[in-house]
């Protein structure tokens, strides 16, 4: 039996172990559901929160509220102010999208009429052409709204300078998160910048807020406008990102306006690229149905360089290299030394350019002047013969003015000498020194060439 003593002292040791196992286990409880949660009190947390609401796409946005039990439906403005306010974030830490500081705005009217919607700051109309039968619904579940339209459906959305034209058995319209659905002999139509481009297929999901989508066993023609030069791009995959990219899986590429294809290119994936690029992987160039080539990889940029390089090599002047560099103005390429395929992705000299860094990207875009003054700078230098400094000035017509073209260089050339067949050399066999050519400059000899052309 024991004393008392130890019984008091054995409930001492029993009362020190509970309360030990009790403090952890009440810094770990978790706040009840419904009251709310406390907020971190580093500056640098809602910083972090808010880049990554900033940085996130609307499927993440999505996710997100899902994980925290919030609302999924919206725009991807509408779920970022949702998870911000969630986190107690205040406004001012938010950034507006340039151009449109309060977020989109939409606004739909019934067929046959036009709406408008801002989408980065550029007006949006929207026509319903036709369409037989149309209904408006809401799914409670995710709280979207929806308007769906079937029977030969003809949309037609002009914003800014391009109007899109979508055709199809059945659209249907998410308002909340500003997306099209269209199925059944779906044909998409965007014309703007001098080119037309024609989807086909059997479904299409393009989002309006940055016309990114994807096509089902997609057909696209792209063609010039007034002229018959078209090309066929069609894959099973077809996508767009908003970053201008499109990418074509099991693509074919050839003609457009026969059923026999004279001439295609297939291959595994194309990428038609901003800019004008575009590249290819595991290629086949046939001639009718006959494979003649294959291509692994290939790739063609649509950039220019600002002084337009020229490597080569001739018996007489030897190994040269040529550049011009254009202060004002842009290059014009002649009709014939330029492709129709060029032109149709927006590469042709009938595009604006314009310079970054050292190199001019195409913007798609016609020329509003194509006859604008321009001024280069010409470099040239031969092994052989020597080195050519000039430049050029082009004025166009104005009012009783005529065009005014003006030429002026400097030459420091030598004499180059015939050793034997096809074989040149600034050096004779008797006398290792170079004979450089001097000129007169009215009563005075200087020791290089010039040219004045007016």
């Amino acid at each position: 039996m024991r004393s008392p003593r130890a019984r008091l002292g054995l409930s001492v040791v029993c009362l020190l172990l509970g309360t030990l196992c009790i403090l952890p286990l009440g810094a770990q409880t978790l706040p009840v559901p419904g009251s709310p949660v406390p907020q971190p009190t580093d500056s640098v947390v809602p910083e972090l929160t808010e880049m990554d609401i900033r940085t996130s796409t609307l499927l993440e946005l999505v996710q997100w509220c899902r994980r925290l039990g919030l609302s999924e439906g919206g725009t991807a403005q509408e779920l970022a102010d949702r998870l911000r306010s969630y986190y107690g974030i205040k406004p001012t830490l938010a950034a507006p999208e340039p151009g449109n500081p309060t977020g989109p705005s939409t606004e739909k009217t019934g067929q046959g009429t036009q709406g408008t919607l801002g989408s980065a700051g550029t007006p949006r109309t929207i026509t319903i052409e036709s369409a037989r039968n149309s209904e408006y619904f809401t799914l409670k579940v995710v709280n979207e709204e929806y308007a769906r339209l079937t029977g030969t459906v003809v949309l037609t959305l002009k914003e800014g300078e391009t109007v899109y034209r979508l055709s199809a058995d059945e659209i249907v319209y998410n308002r909340t998160r500003d997306s099209l659905s269209a199925t059944g002999h779906v044909e998409y139509t965007k014309e703007g910048g001098g080119t037309v481009e024609t989807f086909k297929g059997e479904s299409l999901v393009i989002h309006l807020d940055d016309w990114s989508g994807v096509f089902i066993h997609g057909v696209s023609e792209r063609s010039l406008t007034g002229q018959e030069t078209a090309y066929r791009f069609a894959g099973d995959l077809i996508s767009r990102s908003a970053d201008d990219v499109t990418v074509l899986k099991d693509a074919v590429i050839g003609n457009a306006k026969t059923e026999d294809q004279y001439w295609s290119i297939n291959a595994s994936k194309l990428w038609l690229l901003p800019g004008s690029d575009w590249a290819i992987l595991n290629g086949v160039l046939k001639v009718g149905e006959i494979p003649v080539l294959y291509i692994p990889f290939f790739y063609l940029p649509g950039d220019e360089v600002i002084f337009h390089p020229v490597l080569g090599f001739r018996s007489r002047e030897g190994t040269f290299v040529q550049t011009t560099t254009y202060l004002l103005g842009r290059p014009k390429a002649s009709s014939s030394s330029e492709s129709s395929i060029t032109k149709i992705l927006g590469s042709g000299a009938e595009t604006e350019r314009k310079q970054e860094g050292l190199f001019l990207r195409s913007t798609g875009k016609r020329i509003k002047n194509p006859d604008e003054t321009s001024l280069s700078v010409l470099f040239d230098a031969y092994t052989n013969l020597g080195g050519y400094l000039g430049t050029k000035l082009k004025i166009p017509k104005k009012g009783i003015v005529g065009p005014t073209n003006l030429e002026a260089g400097l030459g420091l050339t030598r004499t180059v000498y015939q050793i034997g067949s096809n074989y040149y050399s600034p050096f004779t066999a008797y006398s290792p020194q170079s004979d450089w050519n001097r000129s007169k400059f009215f009563l005075y000899e200087i020791p290089f060439r010039y040219r004045i052309k007016a």
